[in-house]
């Protein structure tokens, strides 16, 4: 099955007389639920559902506390999860250190696995 984009006209909001210019966007092809996803691959290995979840949910608990330690996880072929920290500019290092942690997030790194996914997934467009 492709991935499908549609194409997305963006004027540029500080010069709004220059015309716009195009770019392509990924279009969801519906969602994946935790109860589906843990059902997929009981399906398809030797567990059963209810297995599945409670590693699944295990996983997503140990994650957590790993990432929390700073640590970097990696999921095999699937790729690495690492805890960042974004941060404004500021006038002095005492100001960084005050505001740092405002704007955490999680950082993806795909491994081997879902670069060579992405190398063959088939776009078309919607």
């Amino acid at each position: 099955m492709s991935v499908k984009y549609k194409i997305i006209s963006k004027k540029n909001p500080q010069n709004p007389t220059k015309p716009a210019k195009y770019y392509a966007k990924t279009t969801a092809n519906g969602k994946t639920d935790f109860a589906t996803l843990t059902a997929l691959i009981a399906a398809n290995c030797c567990m059963n559902v209810f297995d599945c979840q409670r590693v699944l949910a295990y996983m997503e608990f140990v994650l957590k506390s790993e990432l929390s330690q700073g640590k970097i996880v990696t999921l095999g072929d699937i790729g690495n999860f690492q805890l960042a920290v974004g941060s404004k500019l500021f006038a002095t290092k005492n100001q960084v250190i005050t505001n740092t942690g405002n704007d955490a997030e999680i950082n993806f790194k795909p491994g081997k696995g879902f670069k060579k996914m992405m190398k063959e997934a088939d776009f078309q467009k919607a």
